[in-house]
């Protein structure tokens, strides 16, 4: 697609990203994306991995390629989870 959107444009494609995104808490803390993607404790990670996914649509949309996002969980300390975009 490779277009520029707008807000109203993001907004009409997707209608409820805005009342599902209000209905999350992200926490008041500076999340860094490194090598390993956004890792944190996973009791915290629901607004990130929210927005994550929103990006990678978003991106895929403007450049009309797959996105994929992978979460790490498991038998990971709790401490290690995360997610990552590819």
């Amino acid at each position: 697609m490779g277009q520029n959107m707008s807000v109203s444009s993001v907004e009409s494609m997707f209608p409820d990203v805005k009342t599902m995104a209000e209905k999350i808490e992200m926490p008041n803390k500076n999340f860094s994306y490194g090598t390993a993607g956004f890792r944190d404790n996973a009791s915290i990670l629901d607004g990130v991995l929210f927005r994550t996914g929103i990006l990678a649509c978003l991106r895929s949309i403007k450049t009309g390629m797959n996105i994929g996002i992978v979460v790490t969980a498991s038998h990971n300390p709790e401490h290690d989870n995360g997610d990552k975009i590819v």
